[in-house]
């Protein structure tokens, strides 16, 4: 049996609790060992720190104690800083296994992904539920996601809907049968590739009943059940030199899709749970090189989940608006000199990376001030505020480029408190950090972040600051008002504030109403005023840019299924339409609406069977192949 904790995790978890103080006098650690749930007479309390956290973790390792590992975790996450927290949470997600033994069907949640390797349309999302969900055909889905999704449970929730459905006959009346997906939770991490099916059932995370009609031998002619295998894995282990474990990936999918279910359509989605810091693209696009070895035609799409939904899972952490008592320069190198210490690379310490020059100058200046016992101390009690005041008070110089790289180091590398501190930002009325604060919300570097940057960023804003920054100029460029980025997110992340709160605050119309038409866009305004009335309207304009704002600014479509319902399969109209039924979210309603649908309508969201989907291959023409391959977004349909 495989240990708990890997090597490399029980070094973590040892210098995470080093770094805690948690245990760094004899009293400390008798009362961990207490609140861990473990006997204080079964340990030794006396000699060194390290040796007193290596023998404990060494212990609960061996006894495969999950249950004090988990309280251990807890503890580490209230006492070290939240760029620590993702990690922490990724370590060891015993919760989420455990829960599922218990899982219940519900609603499917919306989760919205986009493409990791297109170019086009960028931020038109879509829905899991609906591209992975419904989809009755074969593919690899890779999601790069956090560990709070819940990516099964939902593709489970929209399996349970869509077959409760098919089976009730007053709400199937087509009397449609579809296969039905049963989808398997495998622990790759701790079981080999197997070669025979009865061997995949060591693996399983979640054993069910209807296990046995997907592993076995000589499964009935009658059975309409099709695989759906999830697996799920740490970034950290994938963003490594070491290729085995990608190789194991590869040997894994290779046996299920070719090997033991060569004849089902199998889906396989592999859930990569990261911390949105981490950049994993460049080894998630390495595994898709390796899998579309062994995939022959089945499609690989690699999708990024919507950070939006890890924020939404977070509370928001509020800042200290006052000033720190600190001498100048305190709070800003202790706050560098612990964050550098366990988050940056080498390059930006050295000062060999151009773009950090400034901030890094600065801290070399302020540093020689201060002992290494000194920053230590003070960094418990410092907040962002503190450290964005601190750097005003001690230095004029080069205020914006600071600011600039210190928001830049935070986006990158803690950027689950990147919200935090667009909001000190700009409630410390500092000019240069609120410039700096909307310069990073809607930096193309961090396109899947603007908009929930930005609405940090509207939060924090006073409107009659809002509307003096307007007046002289920080969203204006050399560039066509009517196409200027900065100006589109305000305007965007405007109407999500006005929705989300019911606003009829005047200021916040009036400052709409004049973006709309700066930027020529009165006719999504129009829709958002009136969503009943003009969405008819509005989809017919048939602008896929368009659509995408309307999407951003959290506008709801509820007339797309009607509208695919009339356009004719030949008018290239319906390509958008399917565009953005695609970001929408399963539900009961919409399902039923959707099993009413032609074949070659359903097929485009592979809701069809193998059969439905030969005979409409057979009878179309070059150019409506290519009109179906346009409307699934270069997504093919493979059984």
């Amino acid at each position: 049996m495989n240990e708990l904790l890997d090597r490399q995790q029980q070094d973590d978890l040892i210098c995470w609790i080093e770094n805690s103080g948690l245990c760094k006098t004899s009293k400390s650690r008798q009362t961990f060992v207490i609140e861990i749930n473990l006997r204080p007479e079964d340990h030794e309390f006396d000699g060194r720190e390290h040796d007193f956290v290596v023998y404990l973790i060494y212990k609960l390792v061996q006894a495969r104690n999950e249950e004090a590992i988990q309280l251990i975790l807890k503890k580490l996450e209230q006492n070290l800083p939240p760029h620590y927290h993702q990690e922490i949470r990724n370590l060891l997600p015993v919760g989420r296994v455990i829960n599922l033994r218990e899982y219940q069907p519900g609603q499917p949640e919306p989760q919205s992904a986009y493409f990791v390797d297109s170019q086009v349309f960028q931020l038109m999302p879509l829905d899991i539920g609906t591209i992975w969900g419904l989809q009755r055909s074969s593919f690899i889905g890779i999601l790069i996601s956090f560990e709070e999704a819940k990516i099964y449970e939902n593709l489970k929730n929209v399996e349970f809907l869509l077959s409760d459905t098919i089976a009730n006959k007053e709400k199937n009346s087509s009397g449609i049968v579809l296969p039905k997906r049963e989808w398997i939770w495998l622990d790759t991490d701790n079981y080999n590739p197997p070669s025979e099916k009865y061997q995949i059932i060591d693996a399983v995370v979640n054993p069910t009943q209807e296990l046995d009609n997907i592993l076995n031998e000589n499964p009935s002619p009658d059975s309409t059940s099709i695989p759906g295998f999830f697996l799920e894995i740490k970034a950290k282990k994938l963003n490594t030199n070491d290729s085995n474990y990608s190789n194991k990936i590869q040997e894994w999918c290779k046996a299920l899709l070719n090997e033991l279910f060569p004849s089902q359509s199998v889906a396989i989605v592999i859930n990569i749970v990261s911390s949105i810091e981490v950049n994993i693209d460049k080894s998630v696009k390495n595994l898709k090189a390796k899998l579309e070895k062994i995939a022959e035609e089945k499609p690989i799409e690699l999708m990024r989940l919507d950070y939006r939904l890890f924020f939404n899972n977070k509370s928001s952490e509020t800042t200290n608006d006052t000033k720190s008592k600190n001498k100048p320069g305190l709070a800003f190198c202790s706050w560098m000199y612990n964050f550098r210490n366990s988050s940056l690379p080498q390059e930006i310490l050295q000062g060999q990376n151009s773009n950090y020059q400034n901030i890094m100058k600065l801290y070399e200046t302020l540093r020689e001030k201060y002992s290494e016992k000194k920053l230590k101390n003070a960094y418990e009690k410092i907040t962002p505020n503190n450290v964005i005041l601190d750097i005003q008070e001690s230095t004029s110089q080069d205020l914006p480029k600071i600011y600039e790289q210190l928001l830049k180091i935070i986006v990158i590398y803690s950027g689950e408190s990147s919200l935090t501190w667009i909001n000190a930002c700009v409630k410390s009325k500092i000019g240069e950090a609120v410039r700096a604060a909307l310069k990073i919300a809607t930096d193309d570097d961090f396109i899947f972040l603007s908009d929930i940057l930005m609405d940090g960023w509207v939060d924090a804003i006073n409107l009659d600051d809002l509307d003096l920054l307007y007046k002289n100029g920080a969203f204006t460029s050399d560039f066509d008002k009517s196409n200027n980025p900065k100006l589109e997110s305000l305007f965007l992340a405007l109407l999500r504030k006005e929705n989300e709160e019911n606003s009829s605050d005047e200021k916040v119309k009036t400052m709409i109403q004049k973006l709309s038409n700066s930027l020529l866009l009165q006719e999504l305004y129009d829709f958002y005023k009136n969503p009943t009335e003009k969405e008819n309207d509005f989809l017919d304009l048939d602008y896929a840019d368009w659509f995408t704002l309307a999407i951003r600014a959290n506008i709801k479509f509820e007339q797309v299924i009607n509208k695919l319902k009339t356009t004719p399969v030949s008018d290239t109209f319906i390509i958008r339409i399917y565009w953005l039924l695609a970001t929408i979210t399963p539900t009961k309603e919409n399902i039923i609406e959707l099993l009413q649908l032609e074949p070659i309508k359903r097929a485009i969201l592979g809701l069809c069977t193998h059969q439905e989907w030969q005979n409409i291959q057979n009878n179309s023409n070059r150019n409506r192949k290519r009109l179906i391959n346009d409307c699934r977004r270069d997504r093919p349909l493979i059984f």
